[in-house]
């Protein structure tokens, strides 16, 4: 009791130092989820703190996306310096798990998706408009005046993946078939590297265990962060 008392305390008086000294410590081989949003992702980021990675924090990563935008990605990359697990946002960006594997070419990479490109629009359009348009697909004026990280933030944001005209389906669901089929080819070679997965079958809790080497402690994923 004594021990997880005072690990307790040293944790919060050095805080990030103290995380940041663990995961060098501990030196875990890093895992990537680089599926794009509303892809199971919660999913996987509440699966693997179950089996204990240290995760690395959202909103710290969400704050790189000006970096990003000038095509600077040093601070990305010491970001992942802090943790062991990463998903969502930027590592759902496309291209952006190539700068990952240059700088952590001996980790892993789970690729989530769903069952078809208009699934996935279907599913973030109706997010979105919960969370911003309260019921109806958010405007591009809405967008800019939504305080989410920042003011504006979610257009910013939404401009860098998708381009200027928000919504557009047919672009989207293009972007987002891109994607698989571009992470699939870049890791042709290196298939022990990569699973591929959509949370909703069955057997995707046995694979990402298996894939990870880890014991499973369901049978299945929970299903998280519905729309």
């Amino acid at each position: 009791m004594l021990k997880i008392w005072l690990r307790k305390i040293f944790k919060w008086f050095f805080g990030d130092s103290y995380i940041k000294t663990k995961v060098k410590l501990r030196n875990k081989q890093k895992v990537f989820v680089i599926g794009m949003n509303k892809t199971g992702t919660t999913s996987l980021e509440y699966a693997l703190r179950e089996q204990g990675y240290i995760l690395g924090r959202q909103r710290t990563a969400e704050l790189l996306l000006d970096d990003l935008i000038i095509g600077n990605y040093d601070s990305l990359i010491n970001f992942c310096k802090t943790a062991e697990a990463f998903q969502d946002f930027p590592f759902s960006v496309p291209g952006v798990y190539k700068k990952i594997y240059e700088a952590f070419p001996n980790s892993k990479f789970i690729l989530s998706h769903r069952d078809t490109p208009e699934q996935w629009f279907n599913s973030l359009v109706n997010f979105h408009s919960k969370i911003w348009g309260n019921g109806k697909i958010p405007t591009d004026k809405i967008l800019k005046q939504t305080s989410y990280v920042y003011l504006g933030y979610p257009w910013k944001s939404m401009q860098f993946l998708f381009g200027n005209k928000i919504y557009d389906k047919s672009k989207y669901c293009e972007i987002y078939q891109n994607h698989i089929s571009d992470v699939t080819k870049f890791f042709d070679s290196r298939t022990d590297q990569l699973l591929t997965l959509n949370v909703a079958n069955e057997d995707s809790y046995t694979k990402f265990c298996h894939f990870l080497n880890v014991v499973p402690m369901h049978s299945s994923f929970g299903w998280l962060n519905k729309t």
